[in-house]
């Protein structure tokens, strides 16, 4: 076999890799969708939002009172306080005033266990001091899409154990929140689609729901308490015997990071907790990401060793199939993406994404920051 013919299988089989996985995506949103249509509104039980916070004062002002305002009368907000050094204690102080379903638990830097890292330990002690059995989680730094975020996580677990949201990063005008918005909508299609499957891998802690049940069922953070990230994700690739549902329209908003290198170092961070995910969640992902990162270099190769037309025929059916998909997904976020942003986006998340997992691979434990 010569190089040439060498080059055109690997496009072939690595083309034909993303054609299926996203005709596979395309088809499970659309069933997402038509699962939607078919939901009648009831009423719900009681929710308590956890919000775990450190050092997040100008959020707190900024976005709790949308929080504030999705309650019912039986609902409540916990937000941890989890040994902030800036103002956060005296916003939440007066919010507890003002509001009586607001409840404030703080942690001191004395009562953070050796053995429990940050965002785990707050989440934990939010959920012990939660009265409601049904729980709804979220970031300090974001913001519900609309007044209905706690009204469809709620009706959502009437019948399941854990219910999976959508967490988007706004997308402004700037090189990073394109990058960042175009990667939030990639990432939860993956995660929506691969759990519609029955294979829930991953969810955000943006946006996502489970009863105290399974938080004790899954003996909490235990399997993963060493590990700084994965109180979201770590916790659903770690569920056994849980139904899991999707609401898609269950969407929460945050600001991109502000710089390139922020971006790396959170992207970083959450890559760091895939290689504690199933064996078989990995080994899904891997060749998915892998076909993605060799799919637009073969492709090139491909143009001059190969059937130029073949190969841009089979570009064409992939890129069809990724539109429609961020198209359904992307239509209740109002992304502006599109399509020739859509590939460049889509390119350089490709290139960066390894990049991400090398990183990742020898990272050190740095602390978490909301």
């Amino acid at each position: 076999m010569s190089f040439d013919q060498a080059v055109w299988l690997a496009f072939l089989f690595v083309a034909g890799t993303q054609t299926f996985a996203w005709a596979l995506f395309l088809i499970q949103l659309l069933r997402l969708r038509s699962d939607a249509k078919k939901r009648t509104q009831e009423a719900r039980e009681p929710i308590s939002l956890i919000i775990a916070a450190r050092n997040e004062e100008a959020n707190l002002l900024n976005h709790l009172p949308a929080w504030i305002d999705q309650l019912n009368e039986e609902d409540e907000v916990v937000v941890v306080n989890d040994r902030s050094a800036d103002n956060t204690a005296l916003v939440l102080h007066a919010f507890e005033q003002r509001h009586a379903q607001v409840k404030v638990v703080t942690i001191k830097p004395v009562d953070a266990h050796h053995t429990v890292y940050g965002k785990k330990f707050a989440l934990t002690l939010g959920i012990k001091a939660a009265r409601h059995d049904r729980l709804a989680f979220t970031d300090a730094d974001c913001w519900p899409n609309d007044a209905s975020w706690m009204d469809r996580m709620g009706q959502e677990m009437q019948d399941v154990s854990l219910v999976l949201g959508n967490g988007f990063v706004k997308h402004t005008s700037s090189f990073v929140s394109r990058i960042a918005h175009y990667d939030s909508l990639h990432t939860a299609i993956l995660y929506q689609s691969f759990a519609r499957m029955g294979i829930p891998y991953m969810g955000v802690g943006r946006s996502l729901a489970y009863h105290r049940e399974l938080f004790h069922r899954q003996q909490g953070f235990r399997s993963h308490q060493h590990i700084q990230s994965g109180d979201d994700d770590l916790f659903v690739s770690s569920l056994k015997n849980a139904k899991v549902k999707s609401q898609l329209a269950a969407l929460t908003w945050t600001e991109a990071p502000p710089s390139l290198d922020d971006y790396f170092r959170q992207k970083t961070r959450h890559s760091s907790t895939s290689f504690h995910y199933k064996w078989h969640h990995q080994m899904l992902l891997g060749v998915y990401y892998t076909s993605l990162a060799l799919f637009w270099p073969l492709f090139i190769a491909a143009l001059f060793l190969g059937d130029a037309r073949v190969a841009s025929g089979l570009l064409l059916i992939r890129l069809s199939l990724q539109f429609a998909s961020l198209f359904l997904l992307g239509k209740m976020s109002q992304s502006k993406l599109g399509l020739l942003a859509t590939c460049w986006s889509e390119v350089i998340v490709a290139v960066i994404y390894p990049v991400f997992t090398l990183a990742a691979k020898w990272k050190k434990r740095h602390r978490w920051k909301s």
